[in-house]
This record gives C-alpha cells, sequence and structure tokens, in this order.
C-alpha cells in the first residue's frame, strides 16, 4: 500500500494471476478511519492467451469503478488473471 500524505489517498495494488477469482481481506492502519466509497481500477482478461495487439488494441484495457462500502477492514473479491489498483481516501 501506498499512502499520499497530501492528498489523503491511500493506494493498495493487487495483481491476482491466478485462474479464479480470490477474496483478500484489507486492513487499513495509520489512518484514523476513510471514507465509505473509492474507486477501483482495474484491468483483467480471461486468460493467459489474452493480449493486446496492434490490430486489436483494447482487448484489455483499465476500467474505473466506485466501490461503496469501504472501511478500515474489508474484504474485496479480485477476479482471475487481474490487476487492480484501489484507491481509498482518508476521512
Amino acid at each position: 500500500m501506498t499512502y499520499d500524505t497530501q492528498t489523503g489517498t491511500i493506494y493498495a495494488k493487487v495483481v491476482n494471476c491466478s485462474d479464479t477469482d480470490y477474496p483478500v481481506r484489507i486492513q487499513i492502519n495509520g489512518v484514523d478511519d476513510i471514507q465509505s466509497s473509492g474507486h477501483l481500477i482495474q484491468m483483467k482478461a480471461s486468460g493467459l492467451e489474452k493480449v493486446n495487439t496492434i490490430t486489436q488494441p483494447k482487448n484489455i484495457v483499465p476500467i474505473t469503478t466506485e466501490l461503496n462500502g469501504l472501511s478500515k477492514d474489508f474484504i474485496q473479491t479480485f477476479p482471475a488473471y487481474s490487476i487492480s489498483v484501489l484507491k481509498m481516501y482518508k476521512k
């Protein structure tokens, strides 16, 4: 995890290189509390053979979604073959 003290943003980076979804318990220490909503930036593929090419440059693209129900201790499931960045914000 990385904490930007100037903006109060907490970044958690997770890579799931397995072929199954994986639940991860995330515990935030070092701040009093975090906002209940944040963002998830994620790239995922249906398998290891999926790649971007010159003719198909958008097979795997980052997608940003809003997350709700965040706290200092929560479980987030990360899909198979994914790279994820959680952006959480200090209260």
